[in-house]
């Protein structure tokens, strides 16, 4: 066997280990979807529990057709010999032309999206119709999401082209979590809190979930996810070496949900006397939000710090959205969570990111690299704008969607429905409810 030869057999056998990489880890991001279907579930009341499960399966299936339609296309397609498209791409639309060695990539992507996609439209449970919900999700997974992965992923993307090589941002913190709380913040301000949420003087009121249980078990079945989701952003495993740095990044995704849960544990402890394991367990996500940025980047002293600095940017931005003034009604805390944690894993991206690691990433000794190692500004300047234009663009179109709903007044259910239940009005399925009126349970049954 010749040497050309040898080295080509050898490519081959490189690419198939990529291949098998990314379609071992992708279906686990799947599990990930599960984990926050179960989450919310156990989030939102009893009587409004199967809506949620067939509102998040819808989700799911859509992640897969409009990714296969347009999405992929949109984010990732560049026609052969034509100018490159800065804003969106314009290939590989219906699944054509999409080579098999990157058929696991729109894999990937494809349920990477619809993570991002059910965490959005997780923030307004319990009083949205449900054919708004699939319009959101639609526009969601077939233009937000899409064209600003181009910008932050695609080589052509203008936001990849500033700089070195553009923002850094290695696992979505910013184009998969962030996004997500800019839309949940924008509809959450255009739909408005539950019924009995808030006392008329801006009083919260409590609003118990359905099931502690199915909150533990969604939180944990997320964070198995969660490492599929940072492995797969090494799509090159072995072709490019990538596989030197994959421990770090399970170590790093590791240890700052870890050390954020245990932040906002004992500040709860603190400040109610009492533990709290919903808050405890909400930790844990901001945790992993606040890492996705860096998880490949930074040392593992590192991820210790932008844990702990995550729980304080959770707490801060739950006690926010809390606020009299503001008002923002999230059965999930998504809101929080995704919208300043994922801005705060922007930040800690470009502060933290060593030259050693960034250069293992890279496949080249970049000129940026985190301020705190002597690299300077631009990369904190570069994570910087593409955190605003990320909000900035998530919240026009989330809005855009809306406002239509909220001007037919086809937005929200009706009052005594949202009082009631919603299953058996917006779903052809039976509902147990169970009351307590100062008495024994009473038991009512809805059904279309």
């Amino acid at each position: 066997m010749s040497d050309q030869e040898y080295e080509l057999k050898f490519a081959s056998l490189q690419e198939s280990m990529d291949i098998g990489w990314l379609l071992s880890v992708s279906p686990l991001v799947l599990f990930l979807m599960m984990g926050i279907i179960l989450y919310e579930s156990g989030s939102v009341r009893i009587k409004n529990m199967k809506y949620v499960l067939l509102k998040n399966t819808v989700g799911c299936l859509m992640s897969a057709v409009c990714f296969w339609a347009w999405g992929y296309g949109f984010a990732f397609g560049r026609k052969d010999g034509e100018p490159s498209n800065a804003f969106i791409g314009n290939d590989a639309f219906f699944g054509t032309d999409v080579l098999n060695s990157d058929k696991p990539h729109y894999f990937y992507t494809s349920m990477a999206a619809g993570v991002s996609c059910l965490l959005a439209t997780s923030t307004v449970a319990e009083r949205v119709h449900l054919h708004v919900y699939c319009v959101w999700q639609f526009l969601y997974l077939s233009w937000i999401h899409p064209v600003v992965v181009h910008w932050m992923l695609a080589p052509e993307g203008w936001l990849r082209r500033m700089g070195v090589s553009g923002p850094l941002d290695y696992a979505g913190a910013g184009y998969l979590h962030l996004l997500a709380g800019a839309s949940g913040l924008a509809a959450n301000i255009i739909v408005g809190p539950r019924l009995g949420r808030y006392s008329r003087k801006g009083r919260l009121k409590k609003m118990e979930g359905y099931s502690a249980t199915m909150v533990t078990l969604g939180t944990f079945i997320m964070w198995t996810g969660w490492f599929s989701l940072n492995f797969g952003a090494a799509r090159n495993l072995v072709t490019l070496d990538q596989y030197k740095y994959v421990g770090l990044v399970a170590v790093n995704t590791f240890i700052a949900p870890s050390f954020c849960s245990l932040a906002v544990l004992y500040y709860y402890l603190w400040e109610k006397k009492m533990y709290d394991l919903n808050e405890f367990l909400r930790g844990i996500i901001a945790g992993l939000v606040s890492i996705s940025g860096a998880a490949a980047t930074v040392e593992p002293w590192a991820a210790f710090i932008i844990g702990m600095v995550g729980a304080l940017a959770y707490i801060l931005g739950q006690k926010l959205c809390e606020h009299p003034l503001i008002r923002i009604d999230d059965p999930t805390n998504f809101v929080s969570i995704l919208l300043m944690c994922g801005f705060w894993g922007m930040i800690s991206t470009s502060l933290f990111s060593s030259q050693s690691n960034m250069a293992k990433y890279l496949r080249f000794t970049p000129g940026d690299y985190g301020a705190f190692y002597g690299g300077g500004g631009q990369l904190l300047g570069l994570n910087l704008l593409a955190a605003v234009v990320i909000i900035a663009w998530s919240m026009f179109w989330t809005t855009l969607v809306m406002l239509p709903f909220r001007f037919t007044n086809t937005l929200r259910v009706a009052k005594e429905v949202e009082q009631k239940v919603l299953e058996g009005k917006e779903t052809a399925s039976f509902a147990r409810v169970e009351i307590m009126n100062n008495g024994p349970p009473e038991t009512f049954q809805f059904r279309i």
